[in-house]
C-alpha cells in the first residue's frame, strides 16, 4: 500500500497455520447440506459451522483464512493516517 501524502510504501505478509481434521464421508456431506459453502475460500465457512472442521488455527490474523486479512488491511489504514473509526 502506498500512503500518497508521504510515498511511504507499506506491506503485511499474514502468515496463517491451520489444520483440518479427519472427516469422514458422512460428516463432509453433512456439513456441504448444512452450510453450503461453495462461495467461501478453501469452502468451509470459518464463522459458522465450518470450525467444526479445524483442529486448530494458529495466526496474528485468523480472518485471513477466509480471504482479506481484516486486522492486517486495518493496520495499513492507519499506517496511512487513515483511522477506520473516524467521522469522514
Amino acid at each position: 500500500m502506498l500512503d500518497p501524502a508521504t510515498g511511504v510504501e507499506g506491506y503485511r505478509c499474514v502468515e496463517t497455520r491451520l489444520r483440518l481434521r479427519a472427516l469422514d464421508d458422512a460428516s463432509i456431506a453433512n456439513y456441504v447440506a448444512r452450510e453450503a459453502p461453495f462461495d467461501c475460500a478453501g469452502s468451509f465457512k470459518a464463522e459458522a459451522l465450518g470450525s467444526a472442521l479445524f483442529e486448530w488455527i494458529r495466526s496474528d490474523d485468523p480472518t485471513a483464512i477466509v480471504g482479506l486479512p481484516l486486522i492486517a488491511t486495518l493496520e495499513l489504514l492507519r499506517y496511512c493516517d487513515f483511522d477506520p473509526l473516524a467521522n469522514h
